[in-house]
């Protein structure tokens, strides 16, 4: 797992044919960490970059999602199911490869609720077992398509730009937001009745296209 001030940006080479590769972890900080792994260790790595172009080449869109001034991130840049989706700084954009903070939003069959994809994982975003219970926390899992992995967003009415996002299994009237309406680093993402009013900008959600 990646520290969350980590590009999580992977390199590796096959040295000598050897089932040996070198990974390189690009920090924000002005130095590597370098380390020796597997092929199977990297393995779930490739497969997901294999799946998100996949993805890319059938017409899912590449974006950021920011609320409160932050960008959702995959907590600790982790690849496993059941990682848990939180806010934290934007990183800078960076050309050199793929970010815990950059997502597809993939119609999947349906463009008015999308599966909302992690780049660097190739899962989707979930709402576990599809809880309808308020502060449900949002988690990565393997896409199936399912109602707890499908997000619609939808504009907040005479309130101001951006937009509402809400999980197509939950009640009517319930959005995802910063949890206790935190603008904290590390503030989990979770499931909640919406708010209205100008200041709500724990929930108030902005897709840019990288």
């Amino acid at each position: 797992a990646l520290h969350d001030n980590d590009q999580g940006t992977p390199c590796f080479n096959y040295l000598r044919n050897e089932r040996v590769l070198q990974a390189m972890v690009t920090s924000t900080l002005p130095s590597y960490s370098l380390r020796l792994v597997s092929a199977a260790e990297l393995e779930p790595w490739i497969n997901a970059q294999l799946a998100v172009s996949e993805r890319l080449r059938r017409g899912a869109q590449l974006v950021r999602l920011k609320v409160n001034g932050k960008c959702l991130t995959v907590r600790g840049g982790s690849l496993d199911d059941q990682a848990r989706l939180q806010q934290w700084s934007c990183h800078p954009l960076s050309s050199h490869g793929v970010s815990k903070q950059h997502f597809l939003l993939d119609p999947a069959g349906d463009a008015s609720a999308p599966l909302i994809v992690s780049t660097l994982s190739g899962k989707c975003l979930d709402i576990p077992w599809g809880s309808s219970s308020p502060g449900q926390y949002v988690q990565q899992s393997s896409c199936h398509g399912g109602p707890n992995q499908r997000f619609v967003f939808s504009t907040f009415p005479s309130f101001g730009p951006g937009q509402k996002l809400t999980p197509r299994s939950a009640p009517a009237g319930y959005c995802l937001g910063a949890e206790n309406r935190s603008s904290a680093n590390g503030a989990t993402i979770v499931q909640n009745g919406c708010q209205s009013g100008f200041t709500n900008n724990f929930e108030r959600w902005f897709a840019a296209a990288l």
